[in-house]
């Protein structure tokens, strides 16, 4: 009757600390550190949020209650008295459903969408996924775009918003991650990269002038996130780097770059647009 009152809720306990711990090594269930501030008694019966837990509720007060039987029996009669079927199917119960509710428990992180789908250097994302911010994260969070750290990435409502990385990738898609406080990395998710890519004139230019009009792709006009500066544009010319500006109201996929650069010579010329540390490929045009 002891071993059975003892057994069960200690194995139980032991069996649920195994099931805890193997989830969180192979990122099943995500735990944080616990602060020294927050940490109490009453943390027994909460879950890692800090509200109440029914389970475990149970499984400490049935426990508690069979404590206190047996020691007000042990005082009252100098021996170990007999312990009721019904307080040893209680702790048996709750031991139970105790190893149960942590054989089920998961919030492993994933991410369902970026917003938008089609990014280029300096750009800003939205990321939206499920358990980006497990208990006791106070918000923290990593990012990772085609393999390098994102930029500024930080939480807004549950969502997780960053800057694109200066990257170089080898195709026009790039695999976006997030990492959790609870150091455990999503699977990656695939967005579009648009890379600066000039697609042609919007004239020919002739010689002596001094204004290069341009249309391309892979150029942003956002601010980029809270706290960061606007992206500026470039427009180099033969080797001359001039800050240029966009004409209206463009998109990723097209945009309207105008410059103002020395006078053209006859001749070939060079011409590449950069943003954010990115160049295109040079485009050629004959100035007659």
């Amino acid at each position: 009757m002891y071993l059975v009152l003892l057994g069960v809720p200690a194995a139980s306990a032991v069996i649920a600390k195994g099931v805890t711990s193997y989830k969180v090594q192979n990122g099943i269930v995500q735990k944080t550190d616990a602060s020294p501030t927050t940490t109490s008694v009453a943390n027994a019966a909460t879950n890692d949020d800090g509200s109440a837990s029914l389970v475990d509720s149970q499984y400490l007060i049935f426990n508690a209650v069979a404590f206190v039987y047996v020691a007000v029996g042990f005082v009252q009669t100098g021996t170990f008295v007999k312990v009721p079927a019904m307080i040893l199917g209680l702790t048996s119960a709750a031991a139970g459903t105790y190893v149960l509710n942590k054989s089920l428990q998961t919030n492993k992180p994933s991410i369902t969408s970026i917003v938008p789908s089609t990014v280029t250097t300096g750009g800003t994302i939205t990321i939206k996924g499920v358990n980006l911010f497990p208990p006791g994260s106070a918000g923290a969070v990593g990012v990772k775009v085609g393999g390098k750290n994102a930029e500024n990435p930080h939480k807004e409502g549950n969502d997780v918003v960053c800057v694109i990385p200066e990257i170089a990738p080898t195709t026009d898609l790039v695999p976006v991650s997030v990492t959790t406080s609870a150091n455990i990395e999503t699977e990656t998710y695939d967005i579009r990269f648009a890379a600066p890519k000039i697609l042609g004139l919007t004239k020919t230019p002739a010689a002596g002038e001094t204004t290069v009009g341009l249309f391309a792709q892979g150029l942003t006009q956002d601010s980029g996130a809270p706290g960061t500066k606007p992206q500026p544009i470039y427009v180099q010319v033969n080797g001359q780097l001039v800050k240029a500006s966009f004409v209206g109201t463009g998109s990723l996929t097209e945009s309207q770059v105008s410059a103002t650069v020395d006078a053209l010579k006859p001749g070939p010329v060079r011409i590449q647009v950069r943003q954010a540390g990115a160049f295109s490929p040079e485009f050629v045009v004959t100035v007659p």
